[in-house]
């Protein structure tokens, strides 16, 4: 599928350079604004409030929108940046923020973030997961679960922690209370547990669970050597029945792509395959995908505008 992929937005691209492709978006298109990422949302919420570890093994795809790229560099020098395979570290507000990524449920920070107790009281969160060489500081307010030895480093294996970290939180979540990952920055180490889990727990893709995720931190951003550890996992979750598919639906040059900062490419490339899967498939598939994809649309024009 990739390949096929691949191959048909070098035809789409020489059509257009040829002046046989009109632009797929129009400027007033490109610009839905605030409204379109609010109701793509909203879409995202109604499909994942009844979230929890799925009984059975496999769950469909939820969707949801992404959110612009962030633009300030980071401010404070005592305050970890991002990798430096990460586009942008943020500013010093986007990496003290608590990000709600699946209300009441789940939340992403950095370790800031997580010291200020009156906010995740009020959030419910109860539960911490730390992937940080950090004290546990509040142990009489939260049940914290630590990884110590990950480090944002090439050469360091996150999968190691995938399981133990989907224990903790399913059973968090089945006491009661949302659960908060964090890491130093609240940017690779923990977004890269927070989509493993998505994954493992909720039957999401690679792509959704990282476009949820960004979509709702938008500093969040595994490394590379991260994201080759996602890409094998999913394929593992595949052959274990717990995704469906057979191919991964992130390729690590596709990331590489993206980390470039390539958004016009990335958004011509996004509707080219929307394009493709809508002339590929027949029937209730065609239908359900359509929608499917009408929804990334609104994300895209929101995202560009």
């Amino acid at each position: 599928m990739a390949q096929q992929f691949r191959e048909f937005v070098q035809v789409k691209e020489q059509e257009k350079k040829n002046g046989q492709v009109k632009p797929q978006l129009k400027d007033t298109e490109l610009k839905a604004g605030k409204q379109s990422q609010e109701q793509a949302l909203k879409e995202a919420d109604d499909l994942l409030d009844a979230f929890a570890p799925p009984k059975s093994k496999k769950a469909a795809d939820p969707d949801d929108s992404q959110a612009a790229p962030a633009q300030d560099a980071a401010e404070e020098e005592e305050i970890p940046l991002a990798s430096v395979f990460s586009p942008d570290a943020g500013t010093q507000e986007d990496r003290d923020s608590v990000s709600c990524i699946v209300a009441g449920k789940l939340y992403l920070t950095n370790f800031r973030g997580v010291e200020r107790t009156d906010e995740l009281k009020k959030l419910n969160i109860r539960h911490i997961v730390c992937v940080n060489e950090q004290n546990n500081e509040f142990p009489d307010q939260f049940n914290y679960f630590n990884i110590d030895t990950l480090e944002d480093q090439e050469d360091h294996d996150a999968t190691v922690h995938f399981s133990a970290v989907k224990k903790f939180t399913d059973e968090s979540l089945a006491k009661g209370g949302a659960v908060c990952f964090h890491c130093a920055a609240g940017i690779s180490r923990s977004t890269t547990m927070m989509i493993a889990y998505l994954m493992a727990s909720n039957g999401m893709s690679l792509f959704d669970a990282f476009r949820l995720t960004y979509s709702r931190r938008r500093v969040a951003w595994p490394n590379r050597s991260f994201m080759q550890q996602l890409i094998q996992y999913e394929t593992k979750l595949q052959k274990e029945g717990v995704l469906h598919g057979k191919h991964p639906s992130i390729e690590l040059e596709d990331w590489d792509m993206w980390t470039t900062g390539d958004m016009q490419r990335l958004r011509e490339q996004h509707l080219i395959s929307l394009e493709s899967r809508h002339d590929s498939l027949k029937g209730a598939d065609s239908r359900a995908y359509r929608e499917y994809s009408e929804k990334l649309q609104k994300a895209l024009q929101s995202q560009l505008a």
